[in-house]
């Protein structure tokens, strides 16, 4: 044997056999593992940007009630007091198209005329506003919140 000692059976002499030069071969072992990191990487990169919209979104709607709801507590004069508040919210938040609900003393309003006359007898009383929309975090199709609703409601008090 001597010389040719690392020898295969069914081999030329002196010739490794071919699956065990290719199983010795690195080349392409690169490309297989960035096929398997890929995934995990865009996966991750696509759920900090998802997490930063919803995290926007969620400031817009806090801010865009705020702007709302103090609209509606000095509204007590005002001809259009939902349209007003209603339109402090959307330029508050113009990113967004929530649900929106005006209370004032517990009873609803959604309409200016309604709203007007809950404000006329209400100084001092609770002006709620409420927004609410749903958010998405579907990421590569997979969704890590069904069903998630980001909501804000704020409370003042009637001037």
């Amino acid at each position: 044997m001597g010389r040719y000692s690392n020898r295969q059976k069914g081999s030329k002499q002196g010739q490794p056999s071919r699956l065990g030069a290719m199983l010795r071969e690195d080349r392409g072992a690169s490309a297989v593992e960035f096929a398997i990191i890929l995934p995990v990487m865009l996966m991750g990169f696509f759920a900090i940007i998802k997490m930063g919209i919803a995290i926007n979104n969620h400031i817009e709607i806090t801010s865009g009630a705020r702007a709302g709801v103090r609209v509606l507590a000095v509204s007590r004069g005002s001809a259009t007091p939902y349209r007003d508040s209603t339109a402090a919210f959307r330029s508050s938040a113009p990113n967004i198209s929530p649900t929106m609900t005006v209370t004032v003393n517990g009873t609803g309003c959604g309409s200016d005329s309604a709203c007007q006359t809950l404000l006329k007898d209400a100084a001092g009383q609770p002006a709620v506003f409420r927004a609410t929309t749903p958010c998405n975090l579907q990421i590569m199709g997979v969704d890590f919140a069904p069903g998630c609703q980001l909501a804000s409601q704020t409370t003042e008090r009637v001037e």
